[in-house]
């Protein structure tokens, strides 16, 4: 799986017989940010750029989803409203600032965004701490230390659960993938 921050075109220039099986889907991920972290745009939006998405990798592509990775802020810095996508020096405000989820309704972005990333096609990446929602800006505040079990609280408890529970589903019913 390649790491290409592009566009879609410019990714399938290495998805080939003799280079890459698939690559990150960073558009998909742009937009599944806006929609289901930022509030910035509807359900019309997300599912345009799934069509894209689709046509523009087709079928022989392995192409991997997210919700985050190591480049960006974490999910649930923008479902928590503490800024949104491109709008602040998302690095600087990691450093200057405590991110953290505020609002526990937020969660429930996560787990639509977690939802809609575990139905659709694709190899599905999972950044260590979004199964669970940890948050976080730019790097390096997005690479915080991992925590288990009793460090959990109730809303990342009950977010772990609800993506062991489409784990298990993916796992257990091929229309799933």
């Amino acid at each position: 799986v390649g790491e290409s921050m592009t566009s879609r075109e410019k990714i399938m220039e290495y998805v080939n017989i003799s280079e890459m099986n698939g690559q990150f889907d960073f558009p998909l991920y742009w937009d599944v940010r806006k929609v289901f972290a930022a509030d910035q745009g509807g359900f019309e939006d997300i599912n345009r750029s799934l069509i894209d998405s689709l046509n523009g990798y087709g079928t022989e592509a392995v192409m991997s989803t997210m919700l985050g990775n190591h480049d960006f802020s974490r999910f649930m810095a923008y479902a928590d409203n503490k800024y949104k996508p491109d709008s602040v020096n998302e690095q600087e405000y990691g450093w200057k600032n405590d991110v953290k989820v505020d609002n526990p309704a937020n969660y429930r972005k996560l787990k639509l965004a977690f939802s809609f990333l575990m139905t659709i096609p694709g190899v599905p990446l999972i950044y260590y701490g979004d199964e669970y929602g940890m948050t976080g800006a730019h790097d390096p505040d997005n690479r915080r230390v991992m925590k288990f079990d009793d460090g959990l609280t109730t809303a990342e408890q009950d977010v772990l659960r609800y993506v062991s529970a489409l784990n298990h589903i993916r796992a257990n019913y091929s229309v799933f993938r």
